[in-house]
């Protein structure tokens, strides 16, 4: 037989030693002494005597602890259920103990320490299998006080249970993690890292997040060191594992806003080197020494997208669904799919109440909400005094699960939330669980007979209801709102010479916003939704035509019009111009390569025909497939075309009357000097 010693912490005063005692709550507030049992090697014990050491200690404040003795008790009865369970944990029920072992106490000064221990001395009767309370009791100056532990006694066989792990990031509105994102994530007490290192080398499957690895894979060299590293430790640690979607987006939110199958990324082109657009940058982060196989990472552009999002060898058809937003439609939908969801038991008609479910339902694979739940709190639990009891119930939980289920049971950690957007002010509480807390929650859900989930997936299916409550109906309307969005940009991107540069990185950013960890931020969410819809009509209206009036003074001129493209990208549209009087002859075609992120000038040829007066422009873009693009304009040009003809008659009469007064001047100066001469000569 196996004993797995489980805890809870109580330290009140209670009456003197009797059989039939109900266990208090914790009391730790320094009126008393302080008592921590804990069972040898971790609470796991063969076949030989259960055995514990129990911690007395004299808190400052208090004058000390006389002497007295430690007594080691067991109940005589395991618990029946977990509803018990519940009962025993909030201190509600009366249990009958007896005594296993009992031992002295030596007095204690303020701050003094001292330790005890107690074993059985022999078992004369095998107990039955099954989750006992387990109690230290301090009997010192006429009061009592205790620390209460549960045990479980195992049979010959062990519970079968399968555990998985998610490897997710903080929800993000970003299409893919950013370099400093990853350096962050990845370091040593980054949440990656610590998903990652607890659950290596255990039976635990992994349940991963695809654009982790692609966000890694398209920044190529340029990736942090300790990402590439992290990344070489995915891919070569031999856990079994399956794909989530990507961005880790609920396949429910998308099922009821009538997206079936689940969107997945249109292409990662516009973030690899040279697609155009912002050009990543790492921050620089201390390198790991290289292990002898670590290999240069490879050249993003040269691989496929499978490649760029791939996870290792996974297991298919497998999709986790938000725990709180799953129902039946996204269940049946997956399955039609092929597609079988993971689902908490109190997602089903028959566990709603927190009953235990049968793991292999029809097209679900049900993981145990109460002893999930348990194992999350306690990854999430800095404090080894504080985690020690979660693990414990968690424990208990799953071997009461198994006997009333009389099924394997599928346990799953919970997603670990957080945000971290482009706008640090919708960031909430990205801090990555404690790397000790994380890895005990694994090795304590791993401590039973573990089960691949493969052969879980093999088992035969049982009938099961879903009775989830479905998403949330802002989420449901996010859908549409995004899809149109994407569609807009559909229609601008065919100005670009790859398309879907634009609706590629709207995908993306709209499945990382659907992402199950935003349920537990509904407010940072709306703040993202906020940005995004301004981020979509601004890229939408990405490409436009800038005017002004003009007053022509010329019959020929070209005329002045800006291209405005604050895309990333070169586009190349159509300007068509259209004038609403024949006074005024346009090149009506004009064809422009306008470069991203600046205005572009372009010179319309024009000819005033027939007279002066006011014409109006009207100018459009159209794409090379004939979509329309931006928004029309219209320009005023106010034409002077007599005002050149007037200007040259003017002045060639001008001209003619200078040479013809000059010629006049010329010759009466000649005749002047004529007649001067012949006086001279006559005199």
């Amino acid at each position: 037989m196996l004993a797995v010693l489980l805890g809870m912490s109580a330290f009140a005063p209670t009456a003197a030693a009797a059989e039939s005692v109900s266990p208090t709550p914790s009391a730790d507030d320094g009126s008393g002494p302080q008592l921590t049992l804990e069972p040898v090697d971790d609470g796991l014990v063969g076949t030989e005597p259960i055995t514990a050491n129990v911690t007395v200690q004299a808190p400052i404040g208090l004058a000390g602890v006389p002497e007295g003795t430690v007594t080691l008790r067991i109940g005589t009865q395991p618990i029946a259920d977990r509803a018990a369970l519940d009962q025993w944990l909030d201190g509600a029920d009366s249990t009958t103990f007896t005594d296993l072992d009992t031992a002295d106490s030596d007095a204690l000064a303020v701050g003094g320490t001292t330790t005890v221990a107690l074993a059985e001395d022999t078992r004369p009767t095998p107990r039955a299998p099954g989750v006992y309370p387990l109690r230290a009791v301090l009997s010192a100056g006429g009061e009592q006080y205790q620390d209460d532990r549960l045990v479980l006694i195992e049979g010959e066989t062990s519970p079968a249970v399968t555990v998985v792990v998610p490897i997710t990031a903080p929800a993000t509105d970003r299409g893919l993690l950013t370099a400093d994102q990853l350096a962050a994530l990845t370091a040593p007490d980054g949440s990656l890292s610590t998903q990652l290192e607890a659950a290596a080398g255990t039976q635990a499957a992994l349940a991963v997040d695809p654009a982790i690895p692609a966000a890694i894979r398209v920044l190529g060299a340029q990736a942090p060191a300790s990402a590439l590293a992290w990344l070489e430790r995915l891919e070569t640690i031999s856990n079994e594992r399956f794909a989530l979607a990507f961005g880790d987006a609920d396949p429910s939110v998308q099922v009821a806003g009538g997206v079936s199958p689940p969107l997945t990324p249109i292409s990662l082109a516009p973030y690899l080197p040279g697609a155009g657009g912002p050009e990543p940058t790492a921050t620089p982060t201390p390198s790991p020494t290289p292990s002898p196989t670590s290999t240069a990472a490879p050249d993003p552009t040269a691989l496929d997208p499978a490649e760029l999002l791939s996870i290792g060898t996974a297991l298919p058809g497998l999709q986790w669904p938000d725990p709180n937003a799953v129902d039946t439609a996204t269940v049946e939908a997956l399955a039609a799919a092929g597609e079988t969801s993971l689902v908490p038991s109190t997602a089903t008609a028959a566990g709603v109440d927190g009953s235990a479910v049968p793991s292999r339902g029809d097209g679900a694979l049900v993981y145990d909400a109460d002893a999930s739940d348990l194992l999350s709190q306690a990854a999430a639990t800095a404090e080894q005094a504080e985690r020690d009891p979660l693990l414990d119930a968690a424990r208990a939980s799953m071997w009461l699960a198994a006997a009333e289920s009389g099924a394997p049971v599928l346990v799953a950690l919970a997603r670990q939330g957080g945000v971290d957007t482009e706008d640090d002010a919708v960031d909430r509480d990205p801090s990555p669980r404690p790397a000790d807390a994380v890895h005990d929650a694994v090795v304590s859900a791993t401590s039973f007979d573990t089960r691949p989930l493969s052969a879980l997936l093999a088992d035969a299916p049982r009938p099961v209801e879903i009775a989830g409550p479905g998403p949330a109906s802002d989420r449901v309307a996010a859908i549409a709102e995004l899809h149109h969005g994407e569609q807009r940009l559909a229609q601008v991107g065919t100005v670009l010479s790859d398309p879907t540069l634009l609706t590629a990185r709207a995908r993306a950013e709209e499945l990382q916003l659907l992402g199950a960890a935003w349920s537990l931020h509904p407010e940072a969410w709306a703040a993202a939704m906020e940005g995004q819809r301004a981020s979509l009509a601004e890229l939408a209206n990405g490409v436009g035509i800038v005017v002004s009036d003009v007053q022509l003074v010329s019959s020929e001129a070209p005329l002045p019009v800006w291209i405005r493209n604050d895309l990333p990208y070169p586009v190349t549209v159509t300007l068509i111009t259209r004038p609403d009087d024949t006074r005024l002859a346009v090149q009506r075609v004009t064809e422009v390569v306008a470069a991203p992120d600046q205005n572009t000038r372009v010179r319309i040829p024009v000819e005033a025909t027939i007279g002066s007066g006011q014409v109006r422009l009207d100018l459009s873009l159209v794409s090379p497939t004939g979509e329309s693009i931006g928004t029309a304009q219209s320009m005023n040009v106010t034409v002077r075309a007599d005002w050149e003809r007037v200007g040259i008659v003017i002045l060639s009469v001008l001209i003619v009357g200078l040479v013809v007064l000059g010629t006049i001047r010329t010759v009466r100066r000649r005749r002047r000097r004529a007649d001067d001469t012949g006086e001279a000569s006559d005199g």
